[in-house]
């Protein structure tokens, strides 16, 4: 029953004018090259034992690192910037 009214009311939100149809029919925009190129290997290789690493590899490493490995990087800028900006007074340690 919860499917139907699902159903039901997306079919009503996209029939009927409302608030949202100009968002609803705009374009999505298309995904980049390289995340075009993920979809594919996942949907082909579905089968398979595949890591994060191994799509990032045969994506070409975009940005020359695999995701963790971006993801990372992000991280360590974020805490470096915080350090940066926090108190010199506050002090970091062990209780």
């Amino acid at each position: 029953m919860k499917e139907f009214e699902r159903l039901l009311l997306s079919q009503l939100i996209v029939a009927q004018p409302n608030n949202y149809t100009e968002a609803l029919q705009r374009p999505v925009p298309a995904a980049p090259r390289t995340i075009r190129r993920a979809v594919e290997i996942l949907e082909h290789h579905a089968d398979e034992l595949l890591t994060v690493e191994d799509v990032a590899s045969a994506t070409g490493k975009y940005y020359g690192t695999t995701p963790m490995g971006y993801l990372r990087e992000v991280r360590m800028k974020a805490v470096r910037a915080w350090l940066l900006e926090a108190d010199p007074s506050m002090k970091v340690g062990c209780p």
